[in-house]
């Protein structure tokens, strides 16, 4: 299904069980060289539900793959609405994306735009804002920050103060971070998060915020990151690594490993992209060691907790708030 409006192209591909692997990456190849405008999703259970061809395809070109009707329908609307914004809002300043040129965007609509259409892309810091350039000097764009993370962090929402920020974070002494290995009680299968740029699979997790407890920014981020709602059932390990920056100055970082569970067991893993991650998937202790990683602790994890090695309860945990 292919549908187009002021430039803007979204190509949905419905994969067949029996259609060649090869044939869906070389179309996905040669729809991405046409344009970098396009959206390329891919709707198929067999390539969604299986780690390495789903990131096969994105390597290819493809925007999002998915097998869930509901997020299909969504990031059609998504899109309609990216193109009707600015149509509507005439009074509105406009600005070209640097990644694929579109233009006619809306501050917000940028915003939204540039994780959605260019998850993959590598982060870059030679690209040039074009909110910043439009704007006053004390705004500009750091020359070591990455567009994307620059983008979403001092811009739209965020930038307004509206949602958080990570340039607005003060400086620590501790930095906390919570990690997640979920597995799925019936198929024994882990989950896995696609990281950004093509950077490989890695466990849900990230940084706790303030106001938070580990076991709180665990299942938040699982959420944010897969898609998925969780229940922690034990604490793998916890890590304390005092360390020195470049600068000489000390500080501490901490990670809570935690094992969890879906709370439904029906839920689908994300596949709607974002600036968190590319989406989320399904595999086996075997099926990861054949995996791009963004690095290799998932295996040791699952092969552990695959081969019921001893958690500790979360009830040796006493977090407060």
């Amino acid at each position: 299904m292919t549908s187009s409006q002021a430039n803007v192209h979204l190509v949905v591909l419905r994969v067949v069980a029996t259609f060649p692997m090869e044939s869906l990456l070389a179309l996905l190849s040669t729809l991405r060289r046409m344009s970098r405008q396009l959206f390329l999703c891919v709707y198929s259970p067999r390539v969604a539900d299986h780690a390495m061809l789903r990131y096969e395809c994105f390597t290819q070109g493809a925007s999002m793959v998915t097998n869930c009707i509901g997020d299909l329908t969504n990031i059609i609307a998504k899109i309609a609405r990216e193109d009707v914004g600015p149509a509507m809002s005439m009074r509105h300043t406009t600005y070209t994306c640097p990644l694929c040129g579109k233009g006619g965007m809306t501050e917000d609509t940028l915003w939204t735009h540039v994780p959605l259409f260019h998850i993959n892309e590598k982060s870059r810091s030679d690209v040039t804002c074009p909110i910043c350039a439009h704007a006053s000097s004390s705004t500009k764009q750091h020359r070591s920050t990455p567009f994307q993370v620059h983008m979403h962090n001092a811009h739209g929402p965020p930038g307004r103060g509206e949602l958080p920020s990570e340039f607005r974070a003060p400086e620590q002494a501790l930095y906390c971070f919570a990690l997640v290995v979920c597995r799925h009680p019936l198929t024994k299968l882990f989950l896995l998060v696609q990281e950004f740029a093509c950077s490989g699979y890695w466990l849900p997790g990230g940084r706790v915020d303030a106001g938070e407890t580990p076991d709180e920014a665990a299942i938040r981020e699982t959420k944010e990151e897969a898609g998925l709602d969780v229940r922690l059932t034990g604490l793998l390990r916890l890590e304390y690594h005092p360390k020195t920056d470049s600068e000489g100055r000390c500080y501490v970082r901490m990670r809570f490993v935690f094992l969890a569970e879906p709370v439904d067991l029906d839920q689908k893993p994300k596949s709607i992209p974002d600036y968190e991650s590319a989406g989320a998937t399904w595999c086996s202790v075997d099926e990861i060691k054949q995996l791009p990683l963004r690095g290799s602790e998932p295996i040791k994890y699952f092969e552990y907790v695959a081969n019921n090695g001893p958690v500790h309860p979360m009830t040796s945990l006493y977090m407060k708030r």
